[in-house]
């Protein structure tokens, strides 16, 4: 192989280990530490639900993160 062969080699086995490596971590599932509640899909049924968790806790800090698919 030349060394242009071996880098896009490189390449393309380092692009499809970071690819595995996205869908083992979002489809593999999660726990959370013990005394953190679960992790939850924010859907329009759960709404209200996480409102009330938000607002409940103004005193302690609040991060929400929102991950898109697109």
């Amino acid at each position: 192989m030349t060394s242009m062969a071996n880098r896009k080699f490189i390449a393309a086995a380092v692009g499809a280990l970071a690819v595995v490596a996205v869908l083992l971590y979002l489809y593999a599932g999660h726990e959370t530490p013990p005394g953190q509640p679960p992790l939850a899909s924010l859907t329009p049924e759960t709404v209200s639900q996480f409102e009330t968790a938000f607002d409940s806790a103004k005193n302690d800090v609040r991060v929400v993160l929102f991950l898109s698919p697109t």
